[in-house]
């Protein structure tokens, strides 16, 4: 037993210095020796010292095999060193990415233009520029300011400064805001892409659509300002309104809670198609679920595997390719569908069959762009139904599925999932709801019956804002000075909400006040800590991409499991090998991002700076388009680190004391000599996109390329 630990501690410490040889043979420095002995005699010399049998040569070596088995076991090294580095290359690339927020160049510019005009000596006369329109706004806001209770609002000073300078006012300008949205106005940046085109603008999106030249910046500013200040007294003003609406509406708790027609109603919203009904259920399905119906059909469907495939393919032959210009913007274009894909590259293997060289460069794409689809997470699709998400035929369909593939077609278009979830949904809200009445004591029925009277008060709050805001957010407000706050302000009549508070209830939003009720987890918009792994986890899961894998924030038995891949395929490779790479990456692969890209504005990262968006962009590029290259370098590793110990085991292992004195010297010998040699004499075989290095197996290894050991066994006597 002794024996054999000694022989353990012994290797343990024999693989310290050869890890040490191995990354100094790394480097690939020549080394110029000059000794007497000939390099026949010094390998007959070693080989009888240790011992080590008869020397057979390794065939893969060809040529370059030596007639040392030391040499060849040194040479094995020093290529396992040279893969070794490359896949820390990549880890260091994926390392590198830099995530930072600033203000764009555009933006500066604005910066530099209001930072002059605020420097400059205060002597613009605002009192007399605002003064007359500023009066008459001021008294007809003090109107309806009257028409509240004392104690509704904090002193009209507060809101609007009786000095109309300019260091009265620029406390209420958000600079950053103001900044981007003047930038926008001056083209000098464009306007951040908006998907809903309905709803009601903002008074930055405003400032996007005025006209360049027709008012100073010094204007511009204060009625932004005076806007700005005016939304803050819209907020009391609508608080005030939902609490003398709250109160109003306590007579008729008992209509509230009617629950005869809930399902009706329920199967009504169900069935609605318009916007408003489907955005409410899907905050109920939040509620109730923790998730939406898009972020589960992200998850299921997973990476675009085929896609990430064919790109990495065309990215990574794109000098190949070069001979077909036109067509190679055809086949990228191609690239979103495999058999749209194929079909291409059959049409232009036609077209050059009779040039080889092209031919086979195409057949290389077709056969690069052939992998293996990743699994199925089953363990998720069975936590979807537990939780009542999926229903059994579902479940089952999905279930039937090995393939990632298969399952996205059993998916089918994320309209028809989210149709088939909000069936299930419908029935798992309905028995939700009979199963809290008939489960729930008085106290906690008062409470939902409270919270009811408050989310209907809210609701109707919430259309009367979208009114306001009709009035007060136009160009007018800046071109021609008419605020319109006192429209603004009209909308809100006390004698208005009286009146309402008296009429019949509209049924639906009543339904949905009472059954949002039952589920309230933020009533007051209370948002819960997430948890980030990094500062790239956070980035990935805060803009705007498809969140599927084991990071995207799900509740925690809907998380799903890390995904497995099959054995020894790309996505196995680097899901294991490089630390931190996230899958959500490949959507920016397929879809690079831009400075002020759709896909994060209105997040935390909408300053996303041109050099961050660049480094991302690059990195996410070299690793996506070498996927192959990783895995075939991961597998030589493997490869080459079971040769080297079988060798050690049954060679070295027998004359450890010996073997590790010399290598001890070669160390010695390497590390001395490699401080005073000066460039790479030879053509470094970890420089990535070679294309003699990238089809190379251990096979056709040159060794005569290679780090020369022969001088370096010739020098140790």
């Amino acid at each position: 037993m002794r024996t054999r630990l000694e022989k353990v501690e012994q290797m343990n410490k024999y693989r310290e210095v050869r890890d040490q040889i191995s990354e100094v043979l790394g480097q690939a420095r020549p080394i110029n020796y000059d000794h007497k002995k000939s390099w026949d005699d010094m390998a007959e010399e070693f080989e009888r010292k240790l011992y080590l049998g008869r020397y057979v040569p390794d065939t893969r070596f060809g040529k370059g095999s030596r007639k040392s088995q030391l040499e060849d076991y040194l040479l094995k090294l020093q290529r396992r060193q040279f893969v070794i580095n490359e896949l820390q290359n990549f880890q260091n690339d994926l390392e590198s990415i830099y995530i930072s927020t600033d203000l764009s160049h555009a933006e500066k510019e604005v910066m530099q233009e209001v930072s002059n005009f605020i420097k400059a000596p205060d002597d613009r006369q605002s009192s007399h520029k605002f003064g007359s329109f500023h009066k008459d706004m001021v008294q007809s806001v003090k109107s309806h300011m009257r028409q509240w209770p004392d104690g509704t609002f904090s002193d009209l000073k507060q809101y609007f400064p009786k000095e109309r300078r300019y260091n009265q006012f620029k406390d209420a300008i958000n600079w950053d805001e103001f900044i981007l949205a003047r930038a926008v106005q001056l083209k000098k940046k464009p306007a951040p892409e908006v998907f809903d085109n309905h709803r009601i603008l903002t008074v930055d999106e405003i400032i996007h659509k005025l006209p360049q030249g027709q008012i100073t910046l010094e204007t511009q500013m204060h009625h932004y300002a005076m806007i700005k200040r005016f939304e803050v007294l819209l907020q009391d003003l609508r608080e005030a309104a939902t609490s003398l609406l709250e109160d109003k509406l306590q007579d008729r708790r008992s209509e509230l809670q009617e629950r005869s027609d809930v399902q009706i109603q329920l199967r009504s919203i169900f069935a609605s198609p318009t916007q408003e009904n489907q955005t409410w259920l899907d905050v109920m399905f939040y509620r109730v679920h923790g998730t939406t119906p898009s972020r589960l059909f992200e998850q299921l469907s997973g990476p675009p595997g085929d896609q990430v495939q064919m790109r990495s393919a065309l990215d990574s032959n794109a000098k190949s390719l070069a001979f077909l210009s036109s067509s190679q913007v055809e086949l990228q274009d191609a690239s979103y569908d495999r058999p749209t894909f194929e079909n291409k590259l059959s049409e232009i293997e036609r077209l050059v069959s009779r040039r080889r060289v092209h031919l086979e460069a195409v057949r290389k794409v077709r056969n690069d762009a052939i992998g293996p689809d990743s699994s199925v997470d089953h363990r998720f699709i069975q936590e979807l139904y537990n939780a009542a998400i999926i229903d059994h035929p579902t479940t089952s369909n999905l279930n039937s599925w090995r393939s990632r593939e298969g399952l996205r077609k059993a998916l089918g278009s994320q309209e028809d999932f989210r149709r088939n979830l909000m069936s299930t949904f419908e029935t798992t809200l309905v028995n939700r709801l009979f199963t809290l009445w008939h489960g729930i004591g008085q106290p906690v029925a008062e409470e939902i019956l409270d919270d009811t009277v408050l989310l209907f008060a809210r609701s109707h709050i919430d259309e009367l804002d979208r009114n306001a805001r009709e009035f007060y957010l136009t160009s007018d407000a800046f071109l021609k000075s008419n605020y319109g706050f006192n429209e603004a302000m009209g909308v809100y009549n006390p004698d208005g909400l009286v009146e309402f508070a008296g009429r019949a209830l509209n049924p639906e939003m009543r339904v949905k006040a009472y059954v949002e009720a039952h589920f309230v987890t933020d009533l007051y918009n209370v948002k819960t800590e997430v948890e980030y792994s990094s500062l790239m986890d956070e980035f990935l899961s805060q803009i705007k991409i498809p969140q599927f894998g084991p990071n995207a924030k799900l509740p925690g038995a809907l998380k799903e499991a890390r995904r497995v891949f099959p054995k020894g395929s790309a996505e196995e490779i680097i899901a294991t090998r490089l630390e931190h790479f996230d899958e959500r990456l490949y959507s920016i692969y397929l879809e690079p991002l831009e400075v002020g890209d759709w896909r994060i504005t209105g997040t935390p990262f909408e300053r996303l700076t041109e050099e961050s968006v660049r480094s991302l962009n690059t990195v996410v590029k070299t690793i996506c388009s070498n996927r192959n290259r990783i895995r075939d370098l991961a597998q030589e590793q493997i490869r080459l680190t079971n040769e080297i110990e079988e060798y050690e085991e049954l060679k070295i292992s027998q004359n450890l004391p010996a073997v590790i004195t010399i290598m001890k010297s070669v160390l010695s010998i390497l590390e001395s000599h490699g401080e005073q040699s000066s460039h790479l004499a030879t053509q470094t075989f970890s420089k990535r996109n070679d294309d003699a290095f990238s089809k190379t197996r251990y096979s056709s290894f040159d060794l005569h390329n290679s780090f020369d050991l022969h001088n370096t066994f010739k020098y140790i006597t």
